[in-house]
């Protein structure tokens, strides 16, 4: 927000407006204030995008405010994602090494 508010980033030319957790950055008002802002920074024809795994009604109704023709997809509850071949790995650095 910082950025736009200085003229530091152009955001007239923003396609998509993305917000992933929405749900978390808009439960909280001061939260929802700034992403409000940066909104109204952004072209009027955008594509909106707003993803949580836990949304309630209250938070999904703020987030209909910021579309036009929402549209919403539902993961089955019963349907186990799951990430088959996903390796994970670690490296143990001092914390003057992290840089």
């Amino acid at each position: 927000m910082h950025l736009a508010t200085d003229n530091i980033i152009n955001l007239s030319s923003v396609k998509y407006f993305i917000l992933d957790e929405c749900d978390q950055m808009l439960e909280e008002l001061s939260m929802r204030n700034d992403v409000q802002k940066i909104f109204k920074f952004t072209p009027h024809v955008k594509q909106v995008m707003m993803f949580s795994a836990t949304l309630s009604d209250d938070v999904r109704a703020v987030c209909k405010r910021f579309m036009h023709n929402p549209r919403e997809i539902y993961i089955n509850d019963k349907a186990k994602l799951t990430l088959d071949g996903l390796q994970q790995f670690y490296v143990n650095l001092k914390e003057e090494q992290k840089k």
